[in-house]
C-alpha cells in the first residue's frame, strides 16, 4: 500500500475524464449503459471512494491496531469494486438490447 500513493489518484482522475469526454460522441449506449447498470455504478462509486479513505487515513496514526483496520478497509474496497466491475463486464457481455433496457435485471424481485 506504501507503493501505491498519490499515483493511483492520477489515475482513477484520468479514468473519469475519459470517460466525461466519450459523453458526446456515444450518447444512446451511454445513457443505456450508465441507467442500466445504475445501482453497481453508484456501489463502485463508493467502494472507490471508501478504497481512497483508507489509503488516506492508514497514515494518520502509527498505532498497528489502527493500521490494521484501515489495511482492512482498504481489501475489502478494493474486494467490492472489482466484484462490481466483474458484475458490469458480465451483464455487458450478456447484452443490453437495443440500447433500450432499464434497472439491473440481476437485482430485480
Amino acid at each position: 500500500m506504501n507503493s501505491i500513493g498519490r499515483s493511483g489518484m492520477a489515475t482513477k482522475s484520468g479514468w473519469s475524464l475519459l470517460a466525461e469526454r466519450c459523453l458526446p460522441c456515444f450518447r444512446k449506449p451511454y445513457a443505456s449503459i450508465f441507467s442500466t447498470f445504475y445501482l453497481p455504478f453508484v456501489l463502485l462509486l463508493f467502494a472507490l471512494i471508501f478504497r481512497a479513505v483508507s489509503l488516506e487515513f492508514r497514515s494518520k496514526r502509527i498505532s498497528p491496531k489502527w493500521r490494521s483496520f484501515w489495511d482492512v478497509m482498504f481489501f475489502a474496497g478494493s474486494t467490492l469494486a472489482a466484484l462490481l466491475f466483474g458484475v458490469a463486464v458480465g451483464a455487458l457481455m450478456q447484452g443490453v438490447a437495443d440500447f433500450r433496457a432499464w434497472g439491473f435485471p440481476r437485482l430485480d424481485a
